[in-house]
């Protein structure tokens, strides 16, 4: 029976495939995961989920309730918001940083 390929690696822009129309990788195989679309529906997609984050995001911060003052609740919210996705940003560096020293420890000991 034959092995089937290793997947690429996808840390480097050139190993990046491509996938059919359809959204399989060109080899045929069913699992399309690990695998980019240049110029489909994931662009569009993507596209739309940024901006239904960005207006969820203006509706979080607008008061719609009486408030004493909308500017500073308005701040207040947005600060939350740049807060938390500032630790989320940290945790994701660390968590990153912390896989790629394991696997250049990994590969020198093999």
């Amino acid at each position: 029976m034959k092995k089937p390929p290793s997947p690429k690696r996808l840390d480097r822009p050139e190993s990046i495939p491509t996938t059919s129309a359809v959204g399989f990788p060109p080899n045929g195989s069913a699992s399309g995961v690990g695998y980019v679309c240049r110029g489909s529906r994931l662009q569009w997609t993507s596209a739309a989920g940024f901006l239904s984050t960005l207006f969820s995001l203006l509706i979080s911060a607008y008061p719609f309730v009486r408030v004493i003052s909308p500017r500073i609740y308005t701040l207040k919210i947005a600060a939350t918001i740049v807060t938390s996705n500032l630790i989320a940003i940290g945790f994701y560096k660390l968590r990153t940083r912390t896989s790629q020293k394991q696997k250049a420890t990994l590969s020198k000991a093999a």
